[in-house]
């Protein structure tokens, strides 16, 4: 009997990941992007802005220089890091995790704003 549920489960799983597979190469996301969209955003966000860094820049204001472009990217990238750990609860047991979690929304509230300042520089 379990391992009849096993394989049903196996099987259903897999198909459910090909289904995904094709919704992302068809529209660009899948429905399991949509059921935890903060989640699924970190996780494309994060690792883009970080290969980003190794391009251009735009040339103007704070990012005049390859230099001061990268650290505004590195701020956007703890932002959208300390957003994950406010979405995973990713914080160790005991009374001082609330101030922890309260400063992640602080932090992410406060580079969302750049992120949003710097949004249509994000090409390359």
């Amino acid at each position: 009997m379990r391992l009849i549920y096993k394989i049903k489960q196996l099987f259903f799983c897999n198909i459910y990941k090909v289904k995904w597979f094709y919704q992302r190469g068809k529209r660009g996301y899948a429905d399991c992007d949509c059921w935890s969209m903060d989640s699924y955003l970190c996780s494309i966000i994060i690792p883009m802005l970080r290969q980003f860094g190794e391009g251009g820049y735009p040339g103007y204001g704070a990012a005049s220089t390859s230099e001061k472009w990268k650290k505004l990217l590195g701020e956007m990238v703890e932002g959208f890091e300390a957003a994950r750990r406010v979405i995973n609860r990713d914080y160790p047991d005991g009374s001082e995790w609330i101030e922890a979690f309260d400063a992640d929304r602080e932090l992410f509230q406060k580079r969302g704003k750049l992120f949003i300042r710097w949004f249509f520089n994000l090409w390359d």
